[in-house]
């Protein structure tokens, strides 16, 4: 049935939690970013996972709930960590965190080496090298 009761809901949550660590190797990645950021990045999917919606409103365009979903499964801990050193870097102001986050989720799958590259880059040309 379509209603379930708020602990059902709760268990649920829990375990798409705990498959999302699994998934990012969680314990890996908190040792190099921080544990709050990489939490609430968790928290971010595993809700995105649990309550859907018909469509997500990414970069302006609006994107089938199912895509968002399927991409958020393919993650890597390694695509994640390039995103996080990136957020890590971010000097701009963040106005919405989840609506950003669930954004470079739904993106990672296709552009964490474009990420990845762009900084090497950009550290290139900062140190001259």
């Amino acid at each position: 049935s379509d209603t379930q009761t708020e602990e059902e809901w709760i268990d649920r949550y829990t375990k798409t939690v705990d498959e999302i660590k699994k998934q990012i190797d969680y314990d890996y990645l908190i040792d190099y970013a921080e544990r709050d950021i990489v939490d609430e990045v968790v928290n971010i999917m595993a809700e995105v996972m649990t309550v859907p919606r018909p469509k997500y409103k990414i970069e302006g365009d609006f994107v089938e709930y199912d895509a968002v979903l399927n991409n958020l499964k393919k993650i890597t801990a390694e695509q994640l960590e390039v995103c996080l050193l990136a957020y890590s870097r971010q000097r701009q102001r963040i106005r919405n965190p989840k609506a950003y986050w669930i954004s470079v989720l739904y993106n990672i799958p296709l552009t964490s080496n474009i990420v990845l590259q762009n900084m090497v880059n950009s550290d290139l040309y900062e140190t001259g090298g």
